[in-house]
């Protein structure tokens, strides 16, 4: 989806157009309130000095949380991490604990696309927390043990993630437990990321070592 940019008599609008590849659906719907935000609504407000009933209602309807949640269609078959082979760090282990923490991404998302409540996502987003720090003390043993060289930056990345989430579920605290697809998005990535990017880096010492 693309906001189409159009001349309606002086005001300038901005309309969602779908194109022939899909884009998630909460980044669909970032883009649309953005637009409304931005364009529609707050034109009309400052230069009409005048709401638009209809173009309000129509944003409302967009922000509702409830609305936000819904899943598209299709959407909730699909995980939102799938575990390939790239992912592996060829440590039976330490794989089975990133498979454990996908699983637990994946739960997170579907409970915000089904809009399940803020039980669940506080039980999920707590046992991602407690799970990430036993993992981390998980590699880091063996990065002492094999005298790992990336050991201190390795390590560095663990707290500054452990310091972002533990921020994260303080905010959600003080919010009620107010989910957005931007949260889950960050834990993708850097889910991801260090797996793919970080943790390879001692594939090989640790399976020099007879670790595997």
């Amino acid at each position: 989806m693309v906001l189409r940019q159009f001349r309606k008599g002086q005001e300038i609008v901005f309309q969602p157009s779908f194109i022939l590849f899909p884009l998630p659906h909460g980044q669909a719907i970032a883009f649309v309130k953005e637009g409304f935000c931005l364009t529609n609504l707050r034109y009309t407000r400052q230069k009409r000095g005048t709401d638009d009933k209809d173009r309000t209602r129509v944003y409302e309807r967009i922000t509702d949380s409830s609305y936000m949640n819904q899943p598209m269609k299709g959407d909730e078959n699909m995980a939102y991490v799938e575990w390939t082979d790239d992912f592996s760090v060829n440590v039976e282990e330490i794989d089975a604990q990133h498979k454990k923490l996908i699983t637990m991404l994946n739960t997170l998302h579907e409970a915000l696309l089904s809009n399940k409540g803020k039980d669940v996502y506080k039980n999920v987003i707590d046992s991602m927390i407690e799970y990430a720090t036993i993992h981390f003390k998980t590699e880091e043993e063996y990065m002492v043990k094999f005298d790992f060289p990336g050991y201190p930056e390795h390590k560095a990345e663990h707290e500054r993630f452990v310091q972002e989430t533990l921020r994260l579920q303080t905010n959600f605290r003080e919010t009620g437990f107010t989910l957005t697809y931007p949260v889950v998005q960050f834990l993708k990535k850097w889910l991801k990321d260090h797996i793919v990017e970080t943790d390879k880096k001692y594939s090989i010492p640790f399976n020099e070592h007879g670790l595997y």
